[in-house]
């Protein structure tokens, strides 16, 4: 049997994918065999009239590990 867990986090980038990859791949330094992801909200910031960057706030699951640390 398989026990995941989910995280919520937030991330920014030039693009919705880029800012989804930055807190995916920052979570994967500390967090292993991250399965999925779900973004929950889309927000960003405007500069001299233009998108400056954007923030996503995602739902990412990773399965428990079975065994403790030694």
């Amino acid at each position: 049997m398989t026990v995941t867990k989910t995280l919520d986090l937030s991330g920014t980038g030039a693009s919705i994918e880029a800012a989804a990859e930055e807190a995916i791949s920052r979570a994967a330094l500390t967090i292993s065999d991250v399965r999925e992801f779900e973004i929950e909200k889309v927000a960003g910031t405007v500069r001299g009239g233009r998108v400056d960057e954007y923030r996503v706030w995602l739902k990412v699951t990773f399965v428990v590990k079975e065994t403790l640390h030694e």
